[in-house]
């Protein structure tokens, strides 16, 4: 059977049904905290695997390194895609701009990478927690 007359034989079945499908589903949070922090022209992020407990084999926690800082501690899940997804959302969570916050900005992150041209230091970010109880990079004061 030609492709063309298959194509037209399955529009024809499912029809209903492609009509209904978006394509504009989510991402990953993990795709969603790479694009949003490439956007922000950041390339130095990643996540890294850890064990939670030494004496096994097995990695089981991740957690999220920007620009050699540790932006979110380890996440421990039942497997690491799930640790993965919790750790990036969280991370989007402390990196993210918040309008009622207003401390932290993303052009104010912007502006620390511009200012330090190599690996930050604990020195240079520090953890704060929002009025919400979310921790927050803030620059040094």
């Amino acid at each position: 059977m030609p492709i063309s007359t298959s194509r037209k034989l399955v529009e024809a079945v499912i029809g209903d049904v492609l009509e209904v499908l978006a394509t504009d589903l989510p991402q990953d949070p993990a795709s969603e905290l790479m694009v949003w922090a490439a956007a922000a022209g950041c390339r130095r992020i990643s996540f890294q695997k850890k064990r939670s407990n030494p004496d096994f084999w097995r990695n089981d926690s991740v957690f999220v390194v920007m620009h050699d800082v540790i932006v979110v501690s380890p996440i421990t899940a039942t497997n690491l895609s799930l640790s993965k997804g919790l750790a990036a959302d969280r991370a989007r969570t402390v990196l993210a701009p918040e309008p009622s916050v207003g401390s932290t900005t993303a052009a104010a992150i912007q502006a620390l990478f511009e200012k330090y041209d190599g690996p930050f230091t604990h020195k240079h970010i520090y953890s704060k927690l929002s009025p919400l109880g979310h921790p927050r990079l803030e620059l040094e004061v």
